[in-house]
């Protein structure tokens, strides 16, 4: 089964890595690893048989324990957590071009494509891959896949086990040197030397590009350059003609040998250096033995150029596997069983399956009820929403009335002065409040406060002055034992100004006033009569009282007559005429620009 390289070993600040080399198994302990101070406080080392390698030696679980154990003690390392590199010559890794997809459907992808490259039956291989995060232009992805022999791997968890060592992370060398150049913009190679074993890493960027690993069996320094550079020429087709900018070499036959550097730097007309840079110095000339192993230790942290993981994703299936295939004798037993056991699943799934449907047609009920209420509440959110926007944009739609209203309501100096008769906004912005107060100095008041909110800019005082307007009358006393005078009767209507006079304004009409010299209108008369407003006129034997009381042509009262019970007073008019303050103010929504300094006068 493909296994991604989401799952990593352990994410301390320190790592215990494991190296298994082809002769030799190297420990190290490293620090720091989740800042930029990471280094090698212990390492170790011990031998380890070919023959763990071959299969071909009794007991090669416990060879390699035996290896385990004693590079451990030799480290001095006390942790039980390990990441792990198998040796690159053990691992088919080659990099495949496959169409971007989501990596749940990349692996039935992955297996697929395994065929071609690796020469056994996928059941008895064990899978892994790096996925590039982003597709590439033309849409597809390069997936580095590896793949190594699950036998193997079985091998190396039970010697770990056995070695009292949890694995966490099983890896391939070469891609745990790669950790050590990566970043680069031009291509590097690095290589290590082993002996009678090479192991070649190419990077460019943040991309593995080329890997290969090849046994020399001349271990002569002109055999040993030859071979390095035929494995980077090699890599040429992979780099498509990008030249490898620096080769690096390390390994414990790089140390002490400058004939090796000058030989294969003669080949490569390349520079050829050691490795020396962070967490290994060339100072140092143990460090350069245990490069792999540092490397690994470095992919436990969380940026990484490429890491797999080659332990398999069921452990618990295949040690079952394995414990069937050892114990025949019991095979009938655990076919029963597991026929016994698959019954009781089967029965308990349809038992489940039977209470899914159920409750799924219940939900489907209660969905279909709860439909038309559902469309309803819908329907009235659009409806409210509409009547938002219709009210939000009405007068402007880059400025919400709501706003306007408020900025004019808090513009307001007194509200029970003054009042407001008609509000129109023009589409160029331009906003014209009519209205009337009981003085001039309130509606300039209004004004400055309007120019004080940032609501609104260029406010003008466009019309100020008197108008003729109804307001309510006071409540007249009831004054009994009046007799109204001749020619008033009862209460008329005053005559009102006309509202649609007023908002005109000064530029298509004037408002209704009573003009100068022009006979009053009294309640209850006609034009031109004239009022009893002098004194004397009410009082002692001349005044005048109708139906016989004293007055001109009026009987005099005799004494001792008893009084004429008087009719109940007339109520007084329901409006009176009053000369208030009219005004008109102009003025534009929102922030004028910062040139503006434009300012409204009365007219």
């Amino acid at each position: 089964m493909a296994r991604s390289n989401q799952q990593s070993g352990s994410s301390s600040s320190t790592c215990v890595a494991v190296e298994l080399g082809m002769q030799v198994v190297r420990v190290v302990e490293v620090t720091g690893l989740r800042g930029d101070d990471a280094h090698v406080t212990r390492r170790g080392s011990a031998p380890l048989s070919p023959d763990f390698w071959s299969g071909s030696g009794n007991g090669t679980v416990q060879m390699l324990a035996s290896a385990l154990q004693q590079a451990v003690l030799s480290a001095g390392v006390t942790g039980k957590d390990v990441v792990v590199s198998l040796p690159r010559r053990m691992v088919t890794l080659r990099p495949v071009r496959l169409p971007y997809a989501p990596p749940e459907e990349l692996r039935g992808m992955l297996a697929f494509e395994a065929q071609q490259y690796v020469l056994y039956p996928l059941e008895e291989v064990v899978l892994g891959y790096h996925l590039e995060p982003e597709a590439e232009a033309d849409g597809m992805t390069t997936v580095l896949l590896a793949a190594a022999r699950r036998m193997l791997v079985e091998q190396v968890m039970a010697a770990f086990k056995l070695a009292g060592l949890r694995l966490t992370l099983l890896t391939v060398s070469s891609l745990a040197l790669a950790e050590l150049i990566r970043d680069n913009v031009e291509p590097v190679a690095l290589v290590s030397v082993e002996r009678t074993e090479i192991d070649v890493v190419v990077t460019a960027g943040s991309r593995v590009v080329f890997t290969r690993a090849s046994s020399v069996a001349d271990a002569a320094d002109d055999s040993l350059a030859r071979e390095i550079a035929r494995s980077i020429s090699a890599s040429r087709t992979e780099l498509r003609e990008s030249a490898i900018a620096t080769t690096f070499l390390v390994g414990d036959a790089v140390t002490g040998n400058p004939k090796l550097l000058s030989a294969l730097g003669d080949i490569l007309e390349a520079p050829v250096s050691i490795y020396n840079r962070q967490p290994m110095s060339s100072q140092d000339a143990d460090a350069l033995k245990y490069a792999s192993a540092t490397g690994l230790a470095l992919q436990t942290q969380g940026r990484n150029i490429a890491r797999v993981n080659l332990i398999p994703e069921e452990p618990a299936e295949l040690t079952a596997r394995r414990q069937r295939s050892r114990n025949l004798t019991l095979g009938a037993v655990a076919a029963v069983a597991i026929l016994i056991v698959g019954g009781m699943q089967v029965q308990s799934y349809l038992a489940s399956s039977a209470k899914q449907h159920q409750e799924q047609v219940d939900a489907n009920r209660n969905w279909n009820e709860l439909k038309p209420r559902l469309k309803q509440r819908v329907d009235q959110d659009a409806k409210i929403a509409a009547l938002y926007d219709i009210v939000n944009t009405g007068l402007d739609r880059a400025h919400p009335i709501v706003s306007i209203l408020e900025g004019i309501s808090g513009a307001m100096p007194d509200a029970k002065k003054i009042w407001l008769t008609d509000l129109t906004l023009q589409r160029g912005k331009t906003l014209t409040i009519r209205g009337s107060a009981m003085s001039a100095e309130l509606a300039t008041r209004l004004v400055q406060s309007l120019r004080a909110s940032p609501v609104f800019s260029h406010v003008r005082l466009t019309f100020l002055g008197d108008v003729q307007q109804s307001l309510p009358a006071p409540a007249m006393p009831q004054v009994p034992g009046v007799t109204p005078l001749p020619g008033f009767g009862g209460p008329q209507p005053a005559v009102t100004v006309s509202p649609a006079a007023f908002q005109a304004g000064p530029m298509t009409g004037a408002p209704v006033v009573i003009q100068p010299g022009q006979p009053p209108i009294m309640p209850g008369g006609a034009p031109g009569q004239q009022p009893f407003m002098h004194g004397r006129r009410f009082g002692g034997s001349h005044g005048f009282h109708p139906g016989g009381g004293p007055g001109p042509g009026g009987p005099p009262v005799q004494p001792g007559t008893p009084p004429v019970a008087p009719p109940p007073a007339a109520k007084g008019p329901t409006t009176i005429q009053k000369t208030v303050t009219g005004f008109v103010i102009s003025c534009d929504i929102g922030v004028p620009p910062a040139a503006s300094s434009t300012t409204g006068g009365a007219s």
